[in-house]
């Protein structure tokens, strides 16, 4: 069984992050809150998230900075912005600088449970994306360490030294005949 996913929630109104955790419990995510960009950020440096859901305009950090933070801390983590200030610009940009979604408050509750829903999704392919291309170098590192050690000749022949023809042994190789002496 796997672990229910965890979501961020960032805002300034403890009322909002009150009822998102409420609504998102009761959808069996695992929630954690924080009052402000800075509080979060710490938290998300310190536990992966597969969503933050966080206001745009917060004082001292606002949600388009903690957005390009979070692009920077854990980029498989999506990100899902909402204000009750959405213009027709503000959510693109904000979908530019790599926002999943942007929701308008105030929201119904069903609406931001399927974006959440969608934005886990996302979070889910990022997160096994990373991983499939972090085996795959691994892969390639052991087949590069495993060709270098093919390709270096003094590791399958003993070290040589000029010897008259008639006290060199004759070996027999699979493309040809080889003269091979011992140094003693």
């Amino acid at each position: 069984m796997s672990q229910p996913a965890r979501i961020l929630i960032i805002d300034d109104e403890k009322a909002i992050r009150n009822t998102l955790k409420e609504i998102l419990e009761f959808e069996n995510y695992t929630v954690d809150k924080a009052e402000d960009g800075p509080a979060g950020l710490d938290m998300l440096i310190q536990q992966r998230y597969d969503v933050v859901l966080t206001d745009l305009m917060m004082p001292g950090m606002s949600g388009q900075e903690l957005l390009r933070a979070v692009r920077a801390v854990a980029p498989e983590t999506e990100v899902v912005l909402m204000t009750a200030y959405g213009t027709v610009e503000t959510a693109v940009s904000a979908m530019r600088e790599g926002a999943y979604d942007f929701v308008e408050k105030p929201f119904s509750n069903n609406g931001l449970v399927d974006r959440v829903e969608a934005a886990l999704a996302a979070s889910a392919a990022a997160l096994a994306r990373r991983e499939a291309r972090q085996l795959r170098e691994r892969s390639l590192a052991g087949q590069q360490q495993e060709q270098a050690g093919c390709d270096a000749p003094h590791h399958s022949a003993p070290t040589l030294a000029p010897v008259r023809a008639d006290s060199a042994t004759t070996r027999r190789d699979s493309s040809s005949n080889l003269l091979f002496a011992r140094r003693t």
